[in-house]
């Protein structure tokens, strides 16, 4: 039922036409020399570019893999969809037939469903469920009574978006539930209608897989939403599912068919489905569902389609369910989207399609928003798969990230990543999940992402499960080899914010945290929480799943991610080539003096794309600073501390002879910046430090290819602690006119890898990459101004030299 298709110079006198008749040939000639050289170089460059194309991937690979729409052009296509759907709206309802007939209320609640879906996700006022654009469509599936194994499963897919305890939406849930429960064949199978007269009988081979998948579809979507569902119906869904599948892998839409893509993906979907149910618990060697990798296989290589919405929404849950982002080589959601975009309607927004041999919009268009939203979901969780036992219980991830959106009214997908995965899918989620019950035995490669992804501001969170202390200790080695031995887990006070960002958890966890002393990279977990994931049992332990709320929270600095995170942060505009290099020192000392080590390289690519600069850092201690090398010193530290009279004489020279002094107060640290006020009264006891003013010459952007800043953007967790301030609380020492050290009293460092974690008392990323890089310029050209100075002083100051020929 539902499926769709879809001048010559003046100046030359006569005398002189052969003369300039020849140039002119010769200037052609020439011209045309020029111009085969730059084909042939064409043809050589493109030949270079294909040999290292094929050497870096020698896989096939489709266009939409390569190339496919970013997700603001997604975004744009949905909220465009959204007002087409809206408008096809006729006395409040979407209907492609004629009220009271056997498939009516199937359009409006397929309307009614992906409209909520795209209000999750956009956040769009009309699309919640009490607003007048919706409120009317949804009161009439209240009183709905399916007649159609579509129109059942739509009806509870639409009411279960937001799930209501009120008697009529449960009431509504029940009718729909019992309808499909009954209705289902003995053997597993569905077919369009049910007389309503014997439940669960034996009509063998009376089935089609279309509506056989909406069966699971609609059943499942009310035992999410709390509805009692008989352990029997999943077996028997089971059993036809795997019976139904042909030799080759793909499902055909009815007995002995071919198979075709859009059935080879309810197959699919619906096995992943019923997966949940006939898994028996944790083991080391999990259940390979071979009957799912051969449908995946035939699905990789049957995997293209034009302009089959249904098919397309299919693929989707495939996509979903799975947790991978690619089947076989292709990317499916840059794929799908890809094809959806190209198929929209470039004047209406919408889709078009048919029902029932009759023209309408209605459906090809929500099944396109329900590809578009759904897959544009973002994922807090990725799940690391190593060559191990990571996949023991597959469930885990899928179900606490559904819990989690559902607690907190927010789509989420989720995800397994590898090695091989591109690291910009990394960057695309806060948090690494990692389960086993074995050591995985990270290979080097592993432990190298690792490392990556915690240098761009990942949290790793791993899970024992059954509390194996073997893995448990796998972990620990781990941590600290990937911080090549500098840090180690060990055991969370009970008032760590992961305790109690959100929830306030038993300290009975026992919670492991790997911390730079700012903020945490690693949390472990080592009593099992996987199982009660896997079984979705909130009820016996909902703690199990508060624990990964608090995870996520923490990771996300207790902000709603959305469709656009990245930890890689906001692409930087692309400059020219850098004009200008700055020799940083990183001042070494006993505290903790780089506590996010691969920040540094991360800014240094950031000044040279957007601030024509390259910066140069090089560890050194206090008392080698030589300003004529690097006029700028940067210390960074945690806790309080002073300086030798020798040291203090080193720093005064360095500062007298132009140098700068950048002083970060890492986590916010009081201890440290009030050891600064000690430092500079004994530096200059005539000075001493003082608020710098946001007019300053340090952010007033008079500094060459400095940025003006008129307002600085503290983290959450700050403004919280401090109240909200557009000042940046610069402390500086000015003398001579010039600042001779400024004070960051706030955090800078977590900024610089775009950590964006819980209970660091700091400025946003963004607005620290700005100050400090303003601080950089500002010290820099002082320097230089001061040195010339210097130079032209000593010029002057030297006595005339007189030449003997004038002495005498």
């Amino acid at each position: 039922m539902l499926e769709t298709p879809r001048e010559p110079e003046k100046k030359y006198k006569a005398q002189y036409k052969g003369v300039y008749m020849t140039l002119r040939i010769l200037r052609t000639v020439n011209l045309l020399i020029k111009i085969l050289i730059l084909v042939l170089m064409g043809i050589v460059y493109l030949a270079i570019i294909g040999i290292c194309r094929a050497d870096q991937d020698t896989a096939q690979t489709s266009q939409a893999e390569q190339i496919g729409p970013s997700n603001q052009v997604i975004l744009q296509a949905i909220h465009r969809g959204v007002d087409y759907l809206l408008a096809q709206k006729t006395a409040n309802f979407w209907e492609a037939v004629s009220p009271g007939q056997e498939y009516s209320g199937g359009p409006t609640a397929l309307a009614v469903y992906a409209l909520l879906e795209a209000g999750l996700t956009t956040g769009d006022p009309r699309l919640q469920p009490d607003s007048p654009e919706l409120a009317p469509a949804i009161g009439y599936l209240l009183t709905l009574k399916p007649q159609s194994t579509y129109v059942a499963s739509l009806q509870i897919s639409a009411l279960t978006v937001f799930p209501s305890n009120q008697p009529d939406c449960l009431n509504a849930l029940i009718r729909a539930e019992l309808y499909l429960l009954n209705s289902q064949h003995a053997d597993g199978g569905y077919h369009y209608q049910w007389d309503g007269v014997k439940g669960n009988e034996d009509r063998s081979g009376d089935w089609d897989n279309s509506n056989s998948q909406y069966g699971v579809l609609g059943v499942w979507a009310a035992e999410m939403s709390g509805l009692y569902v008989p352990i029997n119906y999943w077996y028997r869904s089971d059993n036809h599912w795997r019976g139904s599948q042909n030799p080759d892998g793909g499902w055909p839409y009815s007995q002995s068919g071919q198979s075709t893509q859009a059935m080879t993906a309810a197959g699919l979907a619906s096995l992943f489905i019923i997966d949940q149910y006939r898994q028996d618990g944790a083991t080391s060697n999990p259940r390979q569902d071979q009957n799912i990798q051969n449908g995946l296989a035939w699905l990789a290589n049957n995997i293209q389609t034009k302009d089959d919405m249904y098919y397309l929404y299919g693929l989707e849950r495939v996509g979903l369910a799975s947790g991978w982002s690619k089947i076989g080589s292709t990317d499916w959601y840059r794929m799908g989207a890809a094809t959806i975009l190209a198929d929209q309607n470039p004047q209406t927004g919408g889709w078009q399609g048919s029902v029932l041999a009759q023209p309408t919009p209605v459906i090809p268009s929500s099944y396109a928003l329900l590809f578009l939203v759904r897959g544009l979901n973002p994922v807090v969780f990725e799940k690391f798969a190593y060559a191990g036992s990571w996949d023991s219980l597959p469930l885990d991830d899928a179900n606490l990230s559904r819990w989690i959106g559902q607690t907190f009214e927010q789509q989420l997908n989720w995800r397994s990543v590898d090695t091989n995965s591109s690291f910009d899918e990394w960057l695309e989620a806060p948090v690494l999940l990692i389960s086993g019950q074995d050591d995985p035995k990270f290979t080097t490669a592993d432990i190298a992402r690792l490392r990556d992804y915690l240098a761009h501001g990942g949290l790793i969170f791993s899970v024992s499960v059954g509390g194996s202390k073997t893995f448990t200790a796998a972990m620990q080695r781990a941590a600290t080899e990937v911080t090549d031995g500098r840090l180690q887990l060990t055991a969370l006070a009970p008032n760590n914010p992961v305790y109690t960002v959100e929830y306030h958890l038993p300290a009975s966890l026992g919670l492991m945290g790997l911390t730079n002393g700012i903020h945490m990279n690693w949390i472990h977990c080592p009593v099992d929480l996987v199982t009660t994931w896997q079984n979705m049992d909130t009820k016996n332990n909902l703690t199990a799943f508060q624990v990964a709320a608090n995870v996520y929270f923490y990771a996300t600095g207790k902000h709603r991610i959305n469709a656009d995170f990245s930890l890689a942060g906001t692409p930087n505009s692309a400059a020219t080539g850098p004009v200008r290099v700055i020799n940083v020192a990183l001042i070494r000392h006993s505290g903790m003096w780089n506590p996010d080590p691969d920040g540094l390289a991360q800014f240094a690519a950031m000044a040279r794309s957007s601030y024509h600069t390259q910066l140069t850092f090089t560890v050194e201690s206090m008392d080698d600073l030589d300003a004529s090398k690097t006029p700028v010193a940067y210390m960074i530290g945690t806790q309080k501390f002073d300086l030798s009279w020798q040291t203090e004489h080193n720093l005064r020279n360095f500062l007298n002879n132009g140098g700068t002094l950048v002083v970060e107060a890492a986590g916010g640290s009081q201890d440290f910046t009030d050891s600064f006020n000690t430092i500079a009264a004994e530096l200059y006891p005539l000075a001493y430090l003082q608020p710098v003013p946001m007019n300053a010459a340090i952010f007033n952007g008079t500094t060459p290819d400095s940025v003006l800043l008129k307002q600085i953007v503290f983290r959450e967790y700050h403004n919280i602690t401090h109240g909200f301030s557009a000042d940046a609380g610069l402390l500086g020492l000015d003398r001579d006119n010039r600042y001779m050290i400024i004070v960051n009293p706030y955090d800078i460092s977590s900024a610089l890898v775009n950590a964006r974690v819980w209970g660091i008392d700091g400025y946003a990323p963004g607005s620290a990459q700005k100050m400090l890089m303003d601080e950089i310029l500002y010290g820099s050209a002082k320097a230089a101004a001061v040195q010339a100075a210097a130079a032209k002083e000593h010029q002057y100051s030297q006595p005339l030299s007189y030449s003997p020929a004038i002495q005498q």
